[in-house]
């Protein structure tokens, strides 16, 4: 989980391998110093308990924390890989179905995540309406060749995209009966 954040896992793995050499020369040492810095920049020292965090929050059991990916279901891999992106903090997150592999536990609390702590973008592709109801407060319509914007949660989205319907369906009742009516008239006057 923690290899999401590339910057920090790179400078852990830096650090050890430095820091386990049997002797180390002035520049290594002040490498490791630098790796120090970058390691607390991102949180570092606190990154192991948050992937812990989320890895729960998610339904994986802690045995299964230090295990090789591997080792894990399918369904238990894809909830990793998730944990992954969200402890990666992105600016943009693009999740396509993602409680496709969670129970409702695990559902709840990514809701919450990304309610409370996910400061990003989310770009969300979903078929469970309360999960969309309950996380997006904008959608994009692709309808064949016209993509439409929407303000609101799910609920909001289909109401107005009826509504715009039946408008458009008056709309076109009425210019049909203009056309019969000047029909009429270009017959009668012919």
């Amino acid at each position: 989980v923690i290899q999401g954040n590339k910057v920090l896992w790179d400078a852990i793995e830096e650090q050890n391998t430095l820091s386990n050499k049997s002797a180390v020369t002035d520049a290594e040492g002040y490498r490791i110093a630098e790796l120090e810095s970058v390691i607390y920049e991102n949180d570092g020292y606190s990154a192991e308990s948050n992937a812990e965090i989320i890895l729960q929050g998610l339904g994986i059991e802690e045995k299964d924390f230090k295990e090789p990916l591997k080792k894990l279901s399918g369904g238990y891999k894809i909830r990793v890989l998730l944990a992954q992106c969200l402890f990666s903090d992105p600016d943009i997150l693009l999740l396509d179905e993602p409680t496709n592999h969670l129970d409702i536990l695990s559902t709840q609390w990514l809701e919450d995540f990304l309610k409370k702590k996910f400061k990003g973008i989310l770009l969300l592709i979903s078929h469970d309406h309360d999960f969309l109801n309950s996380t997006c407060n904008n959608i994009l319509d692709i309808d064949y060749s016209t993509i439409t914007l929407y303000s609101g949660n799910y609920d909001h989205f289909i109401e107005e995209k009826q509504s715009i319907a039946e408008q458009k369906e008056g709309e076109k009742a009425s210019i049909e009966k203009k056309i019969a009516k000047d029909r009429v008239f270009i017959e009668k006057f012919r």
